[in-house]
């Protein structure tokens, strides 16, 4: 897999960090802080959807065997793991913060310089949304640039990314 690939591949994984958004409604997010998203989260999904062809799809983690964890805390810092064996050879540690606005239902995300000194991260703000049960983080985003398997000549595409944490 080439560097430009795996870049793209964790830049929107880093958004899983934010790891929230799709959907929900303002209940869900009004009133919301740091503090009660402070936990163990594990990623379940981490899909892309071509824009130009929505049949044109991967998950990252169900399809490639993938894995993301996160642990944040109640000031907004995080750690964590990423894992794509086509490529990282091991499990790398993550981190930074995030700042949360739940009246505007969006969470920046700021990494820290080793995991920026990866090359498969970039900040990025993300819209979130939190099941009622508060145990289920969602996000989508997009369109960000994807390099599809099933379309190779084509290379970088546009496509939607849904992310979906669950707490430990």
């Amino acid at each position: 897999m080439d560097r430009s690939r795996a870049r793209t591949l964790v830049v929107l994984p880093a958004v899983l960090v934010a790891a929230l958004a799709a959907g929900c409604d303002d209940d869900s997010v009004t009133g919301l802080t740091l503090r009660d998203l402070a936990g163990d989260w594990a990623a379940s999904a981490f899909t892309f959807t071509s824009v130009a062809d929505p049949s044109h799809q991967i998950d990252l983690i169900a399809n490639l065997g993938g894995s993301m964890t996160l642990i944040m805390q109640n000031n907004g810092s995080f750690t964590g793991t990423v894992f794509l064996p086509d490529v990282t050879p091991i499990p790398l540690p993550i981190g930074g913060t995030v700042a949360l606005d739940a009246a505007a239902g969006t969470m920046a995300v700021s990494f820290d310089q080793q995991t920026l000194g990866y090359g498969l991260f970039d900040d990025f703000v993300a819209e979130f949304t939190l099941d009622e049960t508060r145990r289920i983080l969602t996000w989508s985003f997009g369109p960000t640039p994807f390099d599809f398997p099933q379309n190779p000549e084509v290379g970088e595409e546009a496509a939607m990314a849904l992310v979906v944490l669950t707490r430990s």
